[in-house]
């Protein structure tokens, strides 16, 4: 019902099927909802590093073409510094913006406070999109140049989570610690959805907190990536 909400909300800002949308906040609930309601609304999620700053961020927003953007309200300036640059953008849905916060924006763009999305009716029209559309455009870290944006279907992000679901059952607690602008949102949260197991999320990893929010949460499962994994056993 959240989901579908956030949904209806994002087709009255001009969201329809194939619609980029640029992401770049947290990690966390408000998070997994928005890619949620992006797919129920047709539209494709463009996860961005919420790191990213400069012409990094710059080439991810303008190869996209996205026109509207999620922005959480501590990262105004790295957006307002490529104001002139960015070609494409509209609008901006603002998360946890103070007020000055908002006005820089107002000054270059469209403003929407993201509090305004869960007004939206919490029935969904089908948007009609089927398997082999887009899902979202994850960018590669540009290792041989600037970085490319790779289309990611609806079916691959099923094929990618189906494998790790199999091994997982309703009575099953993923502890999510990864960032969500990885294609771990899908891989990750894609298993838990398949046997309806359940998700404890932190916005990101932390050493000193791993085995307290295992505890806590009775997690059962996670996935670390590289050499985050030899943390885990300190």
């Amino acid at each position: 019902e959240d989901a579908s909400r956030l949904t209806n909300a994002l087709r009255s800002l001009g969201v329809h099927k194939g619609d980029p949308v640029l992401v770049m906040m947290p990690s966390g609930i408000d998070y997994v909802l928005l890619w949620l309601s992006l797919m129920k609304a047709g539209g494709i999620i463009v996860p961005i590093n919420d790191a990213y700053r400069g012409n990094l961020l710059l080439h991810q927003a303008n190869n996209s073409e996205a026109r509207l953007m999620v922005l959480h309200g501590s990262l105004v300036d790295r957006l307002e510094a490529l104001a002139d640059g960015l070609v494409c953008l509209k609008k901006i849905v603002l998360t946890d913006a103070a007020a000055d916060q908002k006005a820089r924006v107002i000054a270059h763009w469209e403003a929407v406070d993201f509090r305004r999305l869960w007004e939206g009716a919490d029935v969904v029209v089908d948007a009609g999109t089927e398997p082999w559309d887009p899902m979202a455009i994850f960018y590669t870290s540009g290792t041989t140049g600037p970085s490319k944006g790779v289309l990611y279907s609806h079916a691959q992000a099923h094929a990618t989570a189906l494998p790790f679901a199999r091994e997982l059952s309703a009575d099953d607690v993923f502890y999510m610690h990864n960032p969500m602008y990885h294609v771990a949102l899908p891989h990750c949260f894609g298993s838990v959805l398949i046997p309806g197991g359940s998700m404890a999320v932190r916005t990101r990893f932390s050493l000193e907190a791993f085995w307290p929010v295992v505890r806590r949460f009775g997690a059962t499962v996670t996935m670390m990536l590289g050499a985050v994994a030899s943390y885990g056993q300190l």
